[in-house]
């Protein structure tokens, strides 16, 4: 028995070594495979080791504390189960605000948020004092005055600021007020040089910036910067990693992930002025001598302070372990596809064995040795290659997993350390020897059926095929065997690993079929342009259809994921800024004024600013009609109406009576524009005419409504007062003209009539002032510098939701687009294989088109020709499922216009093809060079 082993080995061996060119293909095919589980499964243990290392550390103490999440509002009465919180503060957060630990503020009308105080911080001291004495030691950081809603729309203190050593600017930035002499516990923060940034703040005129902010400053230490609301100037001390301070990077941390933060001494608070309202507190951190005591600590802090939610190391490590748990589980599954995808090689290798050994297995027969010997010696060929490749794979992969792993920064917030670890080596030799030798056991069934006979006609040898039944048991126990393997990798039910393993052969053989009736038409209909390589090329892909949809198997799947993702989160950012885009009449920057006094300020700083490039002044004034002459004469008293609504009445009356509270309704508002800057949504006149000069002196409203609805006609007038009191100012306006409904307007929504300002009385005040304006992006710093000096005005410029959306689209997008990058990897390196092994098997048709005259180029040129139609084949499928699936979600989301970016559809074509070709090269480079003579004699 062991001499039978050792011949099967030896056999085997020999043979490796005597075709080291088909071997090395094999090999990378496997390794590439083996390689992606290897890397993936290790990112998953570096990933799990740095969320649950040092957790003292990522919680910047034994214990975080945070204001509970609380909501008040009276638009939401009666709503709490849709909104997820009560209309009124509950007990606990009122009890902190009466307290002086938290305060209440809003940043919109009618909502009221709950925040912590600076005060907060000597009531936990005092009561940790109390209670633990000097084992218990607080620290904590700080937003100033300012909130995640003021750092978005550039109204929050230290939220813009200029370097003043090149004029550039850096918006949404986000001040960490800290105690620099504690903060953080358990850790360090340095800057890239090297300093701790607590020696650095010592001075509270110093700041130390994140590399983010650094960025689009393009600031250097040294550089003096302004800061918005904050008196002179500070100096950038220091510069530290954007990850330094961002621990939950799909939590409150985004924005400083995205937009930069920085550091100063809380001392520098004093800078914003003698007016300084309420500090608030983001995080209160505390340190204990005693770990052990950290949740009953936690759990007395939450029942002492109720308004409180505490996070402990204890919940981080349960929150991280379900987030690696995750993460670890796409990587694998990821890893286990692209060594399904890369086992196609292997598939190919040996038929190609097979095919080329036919003569060998009739001799070895002749000797001998039975159909299922014959099995067993190319079994135990294919398990070297597993072997081997598995082997070159685990190396790839570890060494792949420590060039990539901080590409994984983005779903921990922190630099990833780097570990070798046993599971993913161990995983890799073993699933790698498994499935290389399933997937090579249907091949070898073909070598068990050569007959002896072919010694005789070993010019006739043609391998034989499986039989149906040998299929069909081979395929069954392929599933099941793989089903295992993903049961113990995936930690899944056998049952539920088997339904997976059956799914994807299921959805392989559908795609195999379509791949197999595309390239049969391909090679059919593409016309060969009288070049005889062409048609070549393609009677290669009518004889070996089935071999070529299986090798495109993971070209397709790869483009197809690559080109979807990315089709997908192009249209999706293209929507949302083209809708920004329309809401703004095209002018993304929005200049609000909340004093009415500073409203010719503003527009002035706008007309000066030579970076804006055009605006529209737009201001809303509460109303309310008076009286409603027609043009006919008739007058309408308004007064005394009351605003019964009811479109179903008969009697006329009756329904006059509800037009009128319609019109209430209608005009308890109006919008006012400047002459030289008003821009209607929709020109087209539907009555009348648009507004001009003579509409100041004589008052003119154009009504964007039908002419007719409500029995309004143009020469009708309407007296308006600006504002609920008795003896507020009042015009009488002319309707001169009617424009169309918006495109998405509907009668309940509150619409917008123009008027001019200059036909409104001085004595009118403005419920809201609002300039849309359009500039580059680049440029809006200078407008937002300027207007600095104009406390009531922030400036907001819409494109930075397009910024934020792209970057959460970004984090969504990565997977995908890691399964489509290792597919697209995977499936270059099958065909690669695919294209050697054909170019093995036709050493002699090359041998002899060379002899006849043929050159090492012209071959080259056949050969990416066939590659090339695969690769459009490619195409095809992969970048045309994706279309596809796009169009289709178009087609069902109908309210929804979606626009497909050819150039990308371009791009991605050309990738898989060029994929496809490079592939072919390299593969073919070696064998397109050799001499015929040499091949002729020996084949």
């Amino acid at each position: 028995m062991f001499e039978r082993i050792s011949f099967y080995f030896q056999h085997s061996y020999s043979d490796l070594t005597a075709n080291l060119f088909r071997t090395i293909f094999a090999i990378v095919c496997i390794a590439a495979g083996v390689g992606a589980v290897t890397t993936l499964q290790n990112m998953g243990v570096i990933i799990n080791e740095t969320l649950i290392g040092n957790l003292q550390s990522q919680n910047r103490g034994d214990i975080s504390l945070r204001v509970q999440e609380n909501l008040a509002s009276d638009e939401f009465e009666g709503q709490e189960e849709e909104v997820g919180f009560g209309a009124e503060f509950d007990d606990e957060v009122q009890r902190g605000i009466d307290e002086g630990a938290l305060v209440a503020y809003e940043p919109f009308s009618g909502l009221s948020i709950a925040v912590l105080t600076d005060q907060v911080v000597p009531m936990l001291q005092e009561w940790g004092a109390e209670n633990y004495g000097e084992s218990f030691a607080t620290t904590y950081n700080s937003r100033g005055m300012a909130d995640d809603i003021g750092v978005i729309f550039g109204s929050a203190p230290g939220s813009f600021m200029t370097n003043r050593r090149n004029s550039q600017n850096a918006s949404q930035q986000t001040a960490l007020f800290i105690d620099h002499e504690r903060y953080p516990f358990f850790s360090e923060v340095l800057t890239r040089d090297g300093e701790p940034i607590e020696d650095i703040l010592e001075d509270p005129r110093n700041i130390v910036i994140s590399e983010k902010t650094a960025t689009r400053l393009n600031a250097d230490v040294g550089d003096r910067v302004q800061l918005m609301k904050m008196e002179g100037d500070f100096t950038v001390a220091g510069i530290v990693d954007d990850n330094e301070e961002i621990r939950d990077p799909f939590g409150g941390d985004i924005f400083l992930g995205i937009f930069g933060y920085y550091y100063m001494n809380i001392d520098a608070i004093s800078q914003f002025g003698e007016d300084i309202e309420e500090v608030r507190i983001s995080t209160v951190f505390i340190r204990l001598d005693d770990p052990e005591q950290v949740e009953q600590i936690a759990d007395a802090i939450e029942a002492e302070f109720p308004y409180l939610v505490a996070t402990t190391t204890g919940d981080l490590r349960d929150r991280n372990e379900d987030i690696s748990d995750v993460l670890s589980d796409i990587l694998k599954a990821i890893g286990l596809l692209a060594l399904l995808l890369g086992s196609i090689g292997i598939i190919n290798t040996m038929q190609v064995i097979v095919r080329r050994r036919t003569l060998e297995v009739g001799v070895l027969k002749t000797l001998g040795l039975k159909g299922g010997q014959i099995t067993m010696l190319f079994m135990v060929e294919a398990l070297l290659h597993g072997l081997l490749g598995s082997i070159v794979g685990i190396i790839t992969g570890l060494g792949l997993s420590y060039v990539i792993r901080n590409s994984f920064r983005i779903f921990v917030g922190q630099e990833l350390g780097y570990t070798v670890a046993v599971d993913p080596i161990l995983n890799g030799i073993i699933v790698g020897v498994v499935v290389t030798t399933v997937f090579g056991f249907l091949p070898t069934l073909a070598a068990a059926r050569v007959r002896p006979s072919v010694v005789l006609r070993p010019k006739d040898a043609v391998a034989p095929r499986s039989g149906i039944i040998a299929i069909l048991f081979t395929l069954v126990l392929t599933i099941l065997v793989l089903a295992v393997t993903v049961m113990n990798v995936m930690d899944l039910s056998f049952l539920l690993s088997s339904l997976i393993v059956g799914g994807v052969f299921v959805g392989g053989g559908f795609l195999f079929v379509i791949l197999w009736l595309t390239i049969w038409v391909v090679a059919r209909f593409v016309p060969h342009f009288g070049d005889a390589r062409v048609e070549l090329a393609k009677n290669e892909l009518r004889s070996a259809k089935s071999r070529s949809a299986v090798t495109l198997l993971a070209l397709v799947i790869g483009i197809f994921s690559l080109s979807s993702i990315t089709l997908f989160a192009d249209a999706l950012s293209s929507l949302i800024d083209e809708l920004l885009s329309q809401s703004a009449g095209g002018r993304p920057v929005i200049v609000q004024v909340g004093d009415p006094n500073d409203v010719e300020r503003v527009n002035s700083i706008i007309q000066k600013n030579p970076d804006v490039e055009d605006y529209i002044r737009r201001e809303t004034y509460e109303t309310r009609i008076l009286n409603w002459i027609k043009v006919d004469g008739e007058t309408v008293p308004i007064d005394n109406v009351e605003p019964t609504m009811s479109n179903q009445l008969d009697d006329v009356e009756t329904q006059r009576v509800v037009d009128i509270a319609y019109l209430q309704r209608r005009f308890e508002s109006i919008n006012a524009f400047q002459l030289e800057n008003i821009e209607y949504e929709d020109d087209t006149v539907l009555a009348g005419r648009l507004l001009t000069g003579e509409d100041i002196e004589t008052p003119g409203i154009v009504l964007r409504k039908a002419e007719g609805d409500l029995g309004i006609h143009v020469g009708d007038q309407v007296t308006i007062a600006f504002g609920e009191d008795r003896n507020a100012p009042q015009v009488t306006f002319t309707i001169v003209g009617f424009v169309p409904y918006p495109d998405v307007s509907v009668e309940d929504e509150d619409l917008d009539d123009y008027v001019l300002i200059d036909a409104i009385p001085a004595s009118a005040t403005p419920d809201t002032a609002i300039f849309n304006v359009a500039m580059p992006a680049d440029d809006v710093g200078s407008l937002q510098r300027d207007m600095q000096a104009v406390e009531s005005a922030f400036v907001f410029d819409t494109r930075i939701i397009s910024t934020l959306i792209d970057a959460l689209i970004g984090v969504f997008r990565f997977f995908p687009t890691l399964f489509g990058i290792v597919g697209l990897l995977v499936g270059a390196v099958v065909i690669a294989n695919s294209v050697a092994l054909s170019t093995l098997e036709r050493r002699r048709d090359i041998a002899v088109l060379k002899a006849i005259g043929l050159k090492r180029f012209g071959v080259l040129a056949m050969i990416i020709v066939e590659s090339g139609l695969m690769g459009i084949v490619g195409a095809l499928l992969g970048v045309g499922f994706g279309v596809i699936a796009l169009a289709g979600y178009d087609w069902y989301e109908d309210a929804i216009d979606i626009d497909i970016n050819w150039e990308i559809v371009a791009a991605m074509t050309f990738l898989s093809i060029g994929i496809a070709v490079t592939a072919a090269l390299l593969a073919s480079w070696h064998t397109s060079g050799e001499k015929p003579l040499n091949v002729l004699r020996y084949e």
